[in-house]
């Protein structure tokens, strides 16, 4: 049986809270790339890898490229108010930037995944954040926000294509394009976005959860924050999960204001240790059925005159040394989900009976 858990946490709770920007400035040195944006042909923009290849074929910098992206995203894809409240559930990234590129509509979600998953495919450094806003003096705790960063010439920068594309009000959704969010300053984004996880403010003084509320833009405690991204960048899922919520709460993201958006956090970090504990016993399944197999086989040609007893004896302690291992990698697993739980207990009762198995044989050719 082989099973596989994953939830995407982050498309189901983060939309756009934005209120209207002031400035529709356009600087001068991106003019003619804005409109070559512009130009690019609808059919190639429907597959993130024809997209990227496209981009990489008529943009020479990382700057140009990012711009571009940026660009076509604000104009290009449309605010979706209804999936404001409901943005919906993916299997991963790519079904949800598949989905957007065909549909040219989304909430934030959807367009930090576009920006991410093409980046990523020129090699970019490149990611999504998560966090909250404010705008209009008013910070949104119920629903989230999501927005990128991404590293050009060296140096980390933030973008916001959803915030680039328009603003939302109580008329509801404007689409009013501005730059203001294309490579944007730390020092100026940490006014209205707060990233869960501190080492995305791309401040060496990132401040607290509590102290965002109060307008306060610099904190007091020193971060590394270009070695904590190195670190991120080579974790896993489930280490990025727990990293990040461990520095969420060392921040204060335990203030009571942001209670429920840390209970969406929780959940994210307890789907993803159970993602991870049906990964390793996905994994463990495959290994008992090869040697399951390789038992098999060795009841099939045990009467073989050729086989040595020695040779004999070595296969079947390779199986015994597999199904060990099997067994190392279940007893790894911490879980209270009831399904996986019985599931692993399942497996294991087939590898002693194996085992037992194996023992008789292993007696048989010591005779």
């Amino acid at each position: 049986m082989h099973i596989k858990f994953r939830t995407d946490f982050l498309t189901c709770i983060f939309c756009l809270i934005i209120g209207c920007v002031s400035s529709q400035e356009v600087h001068a040195q991106y003019r003619q790339m804005d409109s070559l944006a512009m130009l690019i042909p609808e059919s190639i923009t429907h597959d993130p890898a024809t997209f990227a290849g496209y981009l990489k074929s008529n943009f020479q910098t990382d700057q140009e490229i990012a711009r571009v992206l940026y660009v076509w995203l604000a104009n290009t894809i449309n605010y979706d108010v209804a999936k404001m409240s409901n943005p919906g559930t993916y299997a991963n990234s790519n079904e949800l930037i598949m989905e957007t590129l065909k549909s040219r509509q989304g909430v934030c979600q959807n367009y930090s995944e576009v920006f991410t998953g093409i980046l990523k495919l020129l090699n970019f450094k490149v990611f999504t954040v998560s966090g909250y806003a404010r705008s209009d003096n008013k910070t949104d705790t119920k629903t989230g926000h999501a927005w990128n960063v991404a590293m050009i010439a060296d140096k980390w920068y933030i973008f916001d294509a959803t915030w680039g594309a328009g603003y939302l009000n109580n008329n509801g959704y404007h689409k009013k394009f501005t730059d203001r969010f294309f490579m944007a300053g730390a020092d100026s984004m940490i006014k209205y976005h707060m990233p869960f996880d501190p080492i995305w403010q791309l401040l060496d003084y990132p401040v607290k959860h509590d102290e965002f509320f109060k307008g306060i833009t610099k904190g007091s405690i020193y971060m590394n924050f270009n070695d904590s991204i190195e670190l991120y960048a080579s974790q896993s899922a489930l280490q990025r999960a727990e990293g990040s919520l461990r520095r969420a709460d060392s921040y204060h993201f335990t203030i009571p204001e942001l209670h429920g958006l840390r209970q969406r956090i929780l959940n994210y970090v307890e789907n993803e240790r159970l993602s991870y504990s049906y990964d390793i016993y996905n994994t463990a399944t495959l290994a008992y059925n090869a040697s399951a197999v390789a038992f098999n086989s060795y009841g099939k040609n045990r009467n073989n005159k050729n086989l040595t007893a020695e040779a004999k004896l070595n296969q079947l302690l390779s199986i015994e040394k597999q199904l060990a291992d099997c067994t190392d990698d279940l007893n790894k697993i911490r879980t209270t989900d009831a399904k996986l739980t019985g599931l692993i207990r399942e497996l294991k009762t087939k590898i002693r009976n194996l085992n037992k198995m194996i023992s008789v044989q292993k007696k048989a050719v010591k005779r």
